[in-house]
């Protein structure tokens, strides 16, 4: 075999590329106390942690973190709602069920909930299409309904937009969620144009999903679309965490087990 490393000593240069020498934050200030790596005050924004302990609340502290500054009473309002509205996916999501398998398997507590989050962040939750959803709903807002469900009925796959099927049928929370948020003052032309397409769709074998509601809340909030994801695991990974951890310590045989009938052995030149 040639040896190539000749040539590739002279293909081979440095970048030169410049690095800086420390990594920048407006986020959070941290003074130091006598040992520089120990800190003895930290800020958010300019806001002391200790004040902002007495006086804010978490969906405040939330918004400050990734909005750089506080929200008004009713947009604070509106976040909380949704916090509250998206705390737990519920028993029959794929993240809950690996969650609970995690802790019947005996894993350890530090790793069930980023088991959970792995399998959330798929398709199923609706995890994957939170990006485009809130796209979706920030540029639905400047174009008529009719246009929008045309958009809509011209799709081949509507999950994107924030609509679709759920086991073969409407997403009757999702939507029952979508009125609540609707009737709060901090809601805004997302979450109302998200109600209007619904309303059209009266009929359809297809309406507002879950993670359509949440990226048109997050349209009103102001977030980035490219942060929606991280959002929609971070605001749902208490319930899936807390059905993980109902199960710890519980024998194997408190989770079904699918039985022979459901399985069909097949040899191994056999194609699948």
């Amino acid at each position: 075999m040639e040896n190539n490393s000749d040539q590739l000593s002279m293909d081979v240069k440095p970048r030169d590329e410049g690095f800086v020498d420390k990594v920048k934050t407006k986020i959070w200030r941290e003074t130091s106390s006598d040992n520089p790596y120990i800190a003895s005050k930290a800020s958010c924004y300019g806001y002391d942690l200790r004040e902002l302990m007495s006086k804010v609340s978490y969906s405040e502290m939330l918004y400050l973190m990734f909005r750089g500054e506080l929200p008004v009473l009713e947009v604070a309002d509106l976040l909380n709602a949704l916090l509250v509205a998206f705390i737990n996916p519920g028993p029959r999501d794929n993240g809950s069920r690996a969650a609970i398998q995690a802790s019947i398997g005996k894993t350890d507590t530090l790793h069930v909930l980023p088991i959970a989050l792995s399998i959330f962040a798929g398709e199923q939750s609706g995890a994957t299409f939170v990006n485009e959803s809130t796209r979706f709903f920030v540029r639905a807002r400047k174009r008529s309904i009719a246009e929008n469900v045309a958009l809509l009925t011209a799709m081949e796959d509507t999950r994107p937009s924030g609509f679709g099927t759920q086991y073969n049928g409407k997403d009757v929370l999702a939507a029952s969620l979508l009125d609540s948020l609707c009737q709060m003052p901090g809601a805004g032309d997302g979450l109302t144009t998200a109600r209007s397409i619904n309303a059209e769709l009266h009929g359809s074998d297809f309406g507002i999903m879950r993670h359509g509601v949440f990226a048109a809340t997050l349209a009103d909030l102001g977030f980035l679309p490219k942060h929606a994801p991280a959002l929609y695991q971070l605001l749902s990974a208490p319930g899936l965490l807390a059905h993980g951890l109902e199960y710890v310590g519980k024998p194997r045989d408190q989770v079904p087990f699918l039985s022979d009938e459901f399985y069909e052995i097949v040899g191994e030149n056999d194609e699948i």
